[in-house]
């Protein structure tokens, strides 16, 4: 609570648009930019729920964390997305990206800490995206990838380029990192002898794309509940079953079926028209029922695109190999907030009142399902150690709720994990081969090539 008697001062200026007074709390010695209100709501996420653009400047200019979320799961940017306000959501992208460049640098003394205590090794692993639905199985992408390590440099060869024609384009791709500077990788296309550096780059175009992209879609927020789980052994055979095992990368491995794990998804969308709320709704039926062929062009470039920036992600393509251009999305008519203060603080026990921002309208599904996961504990290196360098080239944000899963399984590395993270989509994770081996340095040392483009790039 704030100062002086009074809770929630920070929340209060920010619920009256009052700047001079939001001024003077955040100059307060010992103010809290993250404190949590009665509805668990920091300032930057009331700020965010009510549109408060120049309240969300001076917090986020505080200190305050654009990826805070309320105890329901909705982040900063889902409030910005359904309050519906185009400036507001710029704002927002811009502030995540710097943040997110931010989070790289922060990784760098853990990630130094990790190479110290493991040694020079390669390292075979493969992961997919994998579906039953037809399109989908079309555009999830996949990868064969060998990281090798020496001493402070990694290098990691790749063979995903892009995806094109809802297929996967393939290359021979090198990635470069000096982990004494992390800000930046280096890619080499090595068929067309270009590299390029992959900085974190905040272009308009990529700005106004990504929000149009977002005020036109719903807000979906998934999570794998874990509490509790229960490890159930896997058995094989018709008369005489056994314990299952498996041979993950030369070590056998007992099977487990992991129960007790809940996929919640949870989806708003008050700030779409009618007409958006059908075109979705038609999509995923759609796509639930695995029509791939009666997906139309257009809904299908918009599935790929949609995929491609919740990933966070610019380089989707279209049905016909060029990037995707987003359509425009205006602002909507913002809403009218007539609840007070005193509605608001004294509401707890209720939840939110009416008429504070946009009033939610709210779908969820539940649905049970079995990870399985094949565990080692013959493996030579400490599964949080090789996960900490791994998460680093991992290119979907997925991985963070892998490595929660992971995270409440015994001792023993997970050499193949299968974790299920939509209905229709799951993501396969399989070690092949680990060698500890002594590299060259010219191993490690970026090609000479001419400085180009290694991705696609959106069209002009």
């Amino acid at each position: 609570m704030a100062s002086n008697g009074e809770p929630f001062k920070l929340h209060k200026a920010v619920f009256h648009n009052d700047i001079r007074s939001l001024k003077a709390c955040l100059n307060a010695r010992g103010v809290d930019v993250e404190e949590r209100d009665c509805h668990s709501l920091t300032p930057l996420l009331l700020a965010a729920k009510l549109g408060r653009l120049d309240c969300a400047e001076l917090l986020i200019n505080s200190g305050a964390k654009v990826d805070a979320k309320s105890d329901d799961g909705w982040s900063v940017m889902d409030e910005a997305v359904v309050y519906g306000d185009r400036e507001l959501v710029e704002f927002f992208v811009k502030a995540g990206y710097n943040q997110a460049t931010t989070d790289l640098k922060e990784l760098k003394p853990k990630l130094e800490e990790a190479l110290k205590k493991v040694p020079d090794f390669t390292l075979v692993f493969q992961w997919e995206l994998s579906s039953w639905i037809p399109l989908l199985s079309r555009v999830l992408p996949s990868d064969v990838c060998r990281l090798h390590k020496c001493g402070s440099h990694l290098r990691m060869d790749a063979t995903l380029q892009s995806i094109t024609d809802l297929r996967n384009r393939r290359g021979d791709l090198s990635f470069f990192i000096d982990c004494t500077d992390i800000s930046h990788v280096i890619v080499a296309d090595n068929i067309r002898h270009v590299k390029e550096v992959l900085k974190p780059q905040l272009s308009s175009k990529y700005v106004t794309e990504s929000t149009s992209l977002r005020l036109s879609k719903d807000v979906v927020h998934s999570f794998i509940s874990t509490q509790p789980i229960e490890l159930i052994r896997c058995r094989s055979g018709w008369l005489w079953r056994v314990d299952k095992e498996e041979c993950v990368a030369g070590y056998s491995c007992p099977v487990y079926d992991i129960t007790g794990v809940t996929l919640i998804q949870r989806r708003r969308c008050e700030h779409l028209t009618e007409e958006d709320v059908k075109r979705l709704k038609s999509l995923r039926e759609k796509m639930k029922r695995g029509d791939g062929d009666d997906v139309d062009d257009e809904d299908g470039d918009a599935a790929a695109a949609a995929a491609a920036a919740a990933e966070g992600e610019s380089g989707a393509e279209s049905s016909d190999g060029s990037a995707l251009e987003v359509p425009f999305r205006a602002s909507r008519p913002a809403p009218v907030t007539t609840a007070t203060w005193s509605d608001y603080v004294n509401s707890a026990s209720g939840g939110l009142p009416d008429n504070v921002g946009r009033t939610p309208v709210v779908s969820q599904d539940r649905r049970q399902f079995k990870p399985t996961v094949a565990l080692s504990d013959k493996f030579p290196i400490p599964r949080d150690l090789l996960l900490d360098i791994l998460e680093l080239f991992t290119p979907y944000k997925h991985f963070h709720k892998l490595r929660r899963l992971v995270s409440r399984l015994p001792p023993g590395f997970p050499m193949k994990v299968e974790v299920p993270l939509y209905p229709t989509i799951t993501l396969k994770l399989a070690f092949q081969e680990f060698k500890t081996c002594s590299h060259p340095a010219s191993m490690f040392t970026v090609p000479n090539y001419d400085t180009g483009h290694v991705f696609p790039q959106q069209r002009r």
